[in-house]
């Protein structure tokens, strides 16, 4: 029988956010300010002859963004203890950028020749980027806010649990949310070991709530914005597409670096070899475009690690734009993530002669930095604390590409490509947040981030499930389900692809000409399978209060972990399904 739209309403609501106000982009305010940004790039470059076979060369660069963020708008004194910064955001004004190379052909005869290079580049942040905030920081009401749910509260009452009955007693008043509650049951019941424990309050009484309380939200915020008050005062928190810009956001830019030799060999061949460094800083948050912004109010973090920067708004104060307090996460988009990329890159190159010609090159690779949990670091109170592999980490990369002149006036080509697996990683399902920094979904304990297949193989992440089951989940008496693996599950997929094509001209009266082209991609059909789960799958012990020498697990009816769930190139292309191409070209 298939699900629909009321029965998923019927399930236990969460967290969430309520889209308020207008969706025009730039929003009404100032806007002839937020829709402009200009960027001014000038540069000096020279080149240097020292002696014959070596030449230097050098410059530099100077970026100027002249509205890279909302300098037109300040920040109320409720976001002082997450920004620091209350005034206008200061301009970026120092992007200077360095360069200097040089080429040296050892014996000047074009042989073998060394070169290397060293400079600073720099990118820039998306143009929609600093939308994002106007909405918060201009009049209240102006632009589309996101607004996190905690910020509604529960109009519905739910029978409690009488006292007297211990755990019992606790357990169902956060199951039966009292009237007045948050809207955000997230991390609802740290203090008894669970991350988040559904309560009766489901996704129809949501949508009831938001029904009757947004249009109320939306008249204080017109109200407000002739006393001055921006519409962050009132809402106390902040979501995507509504997110906060830090005042001291830096252009991104990269220090990168080269060095390698080419050296010409025989039948019209080249050896090339270069060691690469390309360390990126500045990046936005994420690196992810728009960019994965922290909640830099700690709104889910536990108390034991200090709770909310702002402490949490009581339900008188929640629409109060004097009170100092959040009503929800106030994520803050920072240029503060750094990754590094080193590799050494061959290449021989065969130029066309005797028939043919061909290239083959191969990278050993290595991309590291921190940010590992889609665009946010391990541990929110810590952003630097687990480095590791990026998930583009692929260690080996080799192509050949070759053209060759066949009998019976044939033209055959192929491109193979070979990428070995990247990193993979393991973690505990996202209703349990172990290390109590406001975000679910940990590395399983005793596990290096991205280390399976690195360094951490099959046996020892079947040993730390089994201690994670015995010191954690079990004592928790059924709050944290166990974990399990099942037994065929793999460390992602090594990406091969082959693609031939043949074509044959036929010419006749000299001005006309037919070719006909036959192209295979994937020849050998190889699956290249992706969307592989990183995320364990929960069970649930037969007698959660037996000892540990009793685990009793109920396996899942289904395994997730390890296990695909796509294919590389899901249509016609490199990587994809095996197909086949035919066609035809006329010229005159």
């Amino acid at each position: 029988m298939p699900i629909s739209l009321d029965d998923i309403l019927q399930l236990p609501f969460i967290a969430g956010a309520v889209g308020v106000g207008d969706p025009t982009q730039p929003p009404p305010f100032r806007t002839e300010i937020a829709r402009q940004s200009n960027r001014y790039r000038g540069y000096v470059q020279d080149s240097w002859l020292v002696r014959p076979g070596f030449t230097l060369s050098y410059g530099a660069s100077y970026q100027l963004e002249t509205n890279l963020l909302n300098h037109d708008l300040t920040r109320p004194e409720l976001l002082r203890p997450i920004v620091g910064e209350l005034g206008q955001a200061p301009k970026d004004t120092n992007n200077i950028a360095p360069s200097l190379g040089f080429a040296w052909d050892v014996k000047n005869d074009g042989k073998t020749v060394i070169r290397g290079g060293a400079g600073i580049y720099y990118d820039t942040v998306l143009f929609v980027t600093r939308l994002l905030e106007r909405p918060l920081l201009g009049p209240s009401g102006d632009g589309r806010l996101s607004v996190p749910t905690a910020f509604f509260t529960n109009p519905f009452p739910f029978a409690p649990i009488p006292p007297g009955l211990g755990a019992l007693s606790l357990i169902g008043n956060i199951v039966n949310p009292p009237v007045g509650a948050s809207l955000n049951f997230l991390n609802n019941a740290p203090g008894i070991g669970a991350g988040t424990l559904p309560t009766k309050f489901t996704g129809a009484n949501a949508l009831a709530a938001f029904a009757a309380q947004v249009p109320v939200l939306q008249s204080q915020l017109d109200a407000g914005a002739s006393q001055g008050f921006s519409s962050v005062q009132y809402v106390k928190s902040a979501s995507l597409p509504g997110t906060l810009l830090d005042p001291n956001l830096e252009s991104p830019y990269s220090e990168q670096f080269t060095i390698g030799f080419q050296r010409q060999l025989p039948s019209n061949m080249a050896l090339s070899a270069d060691f690469v460094i390309r360390n990126r800083i500045n990046e936005i948050s994420g690196a992810t475009g728009v960019g994965s912004a922290i909640d830099l109010n700690h709104f889910n973090r536990v108390l034991t690690r200090g709770g909310p920067v702002l402490r949490k708004c009581t339900a008188a104060e929640a629409a109060n734009p004097t009170a100092i307090c959040s009503n929800g996460p106030i994520p803050v988009i920072q240029s503060i993530h750094r990754s590094s990329y080193k590799a050494l890159l061959m290449k021989l190159d065969k130029r066309f002669s005797n028939r043919y010609q061909f290239t083959a090159s191969y990278a050993l690779s290595s991309s590291r930095g921190f940010f590992l949990r889609g665009g946010l670091p391990e541990d929110q109170d810590d952003w630097f604390a687990n480095p590791g592999p990026l998930d583009n980490d692929s260690r080996h990369r080799f192509t050949f590409s070759g053209v060759a002149n066949l009998p019976w006036g044939i033209q055959g080509s192929l491109i193979a490509v070979y990428a070995s697996r990247g990193p993979f990683n393991a973690r505990i399902p996202g209703d349990v947040d172990l290390n109590g920094d406001g975000v679910a979904g940990d590395t399983l304990p005793g596990l290096k981030i991205n280390d399976l297949g690195r360094g951490t193989g099959k046996t020892e992440l079947f040993t730390l499930v089994n201690n994670y089951n015995v010191n954690v989940a079990k004592p928790s008496n059924g709050l944290i389900r166990p974990l399990v693996i099942a037994p065929d599950f793999r460390f992602g997929d090594d990406f091969h692809s082959h693609d031939l094509r043949f074509s044959k001209e036929v010419r006749f009266k000299e001005r006309y000409a037919i070719q006909g082209l036959v192209e295979v991609f994937n020849v050998f059909n190889v699956s290249n399978l992706v969307g592989y789960s990183t995320t364990l799958d929960p069970a649930n012990f037969a007698n959660p209060a037996a000892s540990n020498a009793d685990l009793g697990i109920i396996l899942p009816s289904t395994f997730r972990y390890g296990r695909p769930s796509g294919r590389a190139g899901q249509a016609f292309g490199t990587g994809g399904p095996r197909a086949f191409q035919f066609g035809a070209r006329f010229t005159f």
